[in-house]
């Protein structure tokens, strides 16, 4: 190479073109992703209130075994777990035919917006032959539904 001319530096960059695509795959890739983990969380929250549920069935079953669905009745909660991070309450009520209706309701803040402040209804009925729970989740929630809850029919022996 001739004296006094100079080469001029090679960019090693990407170009604008190069960029926008990466930045439209990366766009592409979170709007299929932050739906589908929304739904995720979603789904572990619901379980929170299986698990909860769990819980107060076993304590339901045993008091009605011991004396008798009839006398089921709101002090069967006492010393259950009735509350957890996702879900405010849950409440007993024995006014219908016998059966046991078990409403686990979510909270309304720190859980996920599809669940804020819906309810998941379990019933349990068949004290003698061997108790069977159903699970109604509001329609709203059916979709989040897992556990007891999803299963055809939504009914556990």
């Amino acid at each position: 190479m001739p004296a006094g001319i100079r080469r001029r530096p090679r960019c090693a960059a990407f170009t604008l073109i190069e960029l926008m695509i990466v930045v439209a795959i990366i766009a592409m890739l979170a709007a299929i992703a932050v739906p589908q983990y929304q739904s995720y969380v979603a789904r572990t929250q619901f379980a929170e209130a299986l698990s909860l549920f769990a819980g107060v069935r076993t304590a339901v079953e045993a008091e009605a075994q011991l004396r008798g669905s009839g006398a089921l009745d709101d002090t069967v909660l006492d010393g259950q777990r009735t509350e957890g991070d996702y879900v405010d309450d849950i409440t007993l009520d024995t006014s219908s035919n016998g059966a046991a209706e078990v409403t686990v309701t979510f909270a309304d803040s720190g859980v996920n917006e599809a669940l804020a402040g819906e309810e998941v209804t379990f019933t349990g009925s068949g004290w003698a032959e061997g108790v069977e729970w159903s699970c109604e989740p509001d329609a709203d929630i059916e979709h989040l539904a897992t556990g007891i809850c999803a299963t055809s029919g939504g009914t556990e022996d």
